[in-house]
């Protein structure tokens, strides 16, 4: 079962659940498989323009890697196919946001909103106080 405290989304096909997981051992990965730094990555996920569904596939591949690296090639394609191109994006959507929940709150914070809070990737207070 998916911890969501953790980062992880778990999802069903053909009544089988599978959980996704990006954690910083699976950014990594998805930085290296996408040739990519984490700011561009976060650009792709942000902007529905740029992202395409070889892009999505990757990501799927690198969150199902974290919790089922045992699953081989050919299983992640017919996990990939046996999912509409919507499905399989908000999957992808929503595991990633959960891998950015603020610890305290629980509210998914995207990468790219809270770097540019101040380049720290913690929003700043106005008044300076911690």
């Amino acid at each position: 079962m998916a911890n969501p405290h953790k980062g992880e989304y778990s999802f069903e096909v053909d009544g089988k659940s599978y959980t996704l997981l990006f954690s910083a051992d699976t950014m990594c990965d998805l930085e290296e498989r996408l040739d990519k730094s984490m700011g561009q990555i976060s650009d792709l996920m942000s902007d529905p323009a740029t992202m395409s569904m070889r892009t999505v596939r990757q990501f799927f591949f690198a969150g199902l890697a974290a919790k089922h690296g045992h699953l081989d090639q050919e299983t992640q394609h017919l996990l990939f196919k046996a999912l509409t191109p919507v499905e399989a994006m908000q999957h992808v959507v929503k595991s990633f946001s959960m891998a950015f929940a603020e610890a305290e709150g629980g509210e998914a914070s995207p990468p790219k909103e809270a770097a540019q809070a101040n380049g720290t990737g913690r929003p700043s207070t106005a008044t300076g106080s911690n």
